[in-house]
């Protein structure tokens, strides 16, 4: 039968203080018998620095560092993709030096705007652009719908639940994402914003203070949900209890 896969994003830890979570599930069947699982996560600091407090550092698929802050919105979910395991090639930049990221983000009430910040361990290339991907339309920049930082290691997405850029089209306060940076061959990308507000898109992207927050974020292949399983990639910075509790 199916089962459910609930999704796990650890937040950010620093590294004298690890975070210890308790999650309960309680299953019952028509019989009325219930049976009860706890699963206990630790998260541990990585060792990822140079970002600033507040965000969860990363590694990509390519194995370098990134890191990523909901400035609204609440990110559950967040997996490293191989862009070689996309199908769809069309408009598909030549480079992209990070791979891709697919998430899901929640907002408070269905219809939402979600901002989410990505920083980048270097700047962008004044030529790179930030992109998504559909299986049905292949590679698409994210134009205006995307804002660098005045030094272009920070880029923040907004996206409306249900909108034009979640994949799952519904407004349902849940969002699906994809993204990458990158840059099309002979192609030069549409502009995008700069924004030297640094309340909209946060400019500390390379800030002293990186290795207070440090916390571990696995992968688990190309879809953007993922259950418990996954977790066990994430050894040794997650380690996970699990206590059976039967009546």
């Amino acid at each position: 039968p199916a089962s459910l896969q609930p999704t796990f994003f650890p937040p950010a830890v620093s590294a004298d203080a690890p975070l210890v979570l308790t999650f309960t599930l309680t299953a019952r069947n028509e019989a009325g018998d219930e049976g009860t699982d706890e699963v206990i996560v630790t998260v541990q600091d990585n060792g990822i620095t140079g970002f600033p407090e507040s965000v969860v550092p990363f590694k990509t698929i390519k194995d370098n560092n990134m890191g990523i802050r909901g400035q609204s919105g609440y990110i559950v979910a967040l997996i490293p993709v191989d862009p070689a395991e996309m199908e769809n090639s069309e408009n598909k930049p030549e480079e992209m030096p990070y791979g891709m990221s697919e998430m899901i983000v929640n907002v408070d009430k269905p219809g939402d705007t979600a901002v989410v910040n990505f920083y980048l361990p270097e700047l962008a290339k004044e030529e790179a652009a930030a992109y998504r991907y559909s299986e049905a339309a292949g590679w698409m920049n994210y134009g205006d719908n995307v804002t660098f930082s005045e030094d272009r290691k920070t880029v923040a997405l907004t996206a409306v639940d249900g909108g034009e850029l979640d994949a799952d089209g519904q407004a349902d306060g849940k969002i699906t994402l994809s993204f990458a940076m990158g840059a099309a061959a002979d192609v030069e990308p549409p502009e995008q914003g700069t924004d030297d507000d640094t309340d909209d898109v946060d400019d500390t992207s390379s800030g002293d203070d990186g290795d207070s927050n440090n916390c571990f974020i696995g992968t688990s292949g190309a879809g953007v949900t993922f259950g418990w399983g996954s977790l066990f990639y994430l050894v040794p910075f997650i380690f996970i209890a699990i206590r059976n509790n039967r009546p």
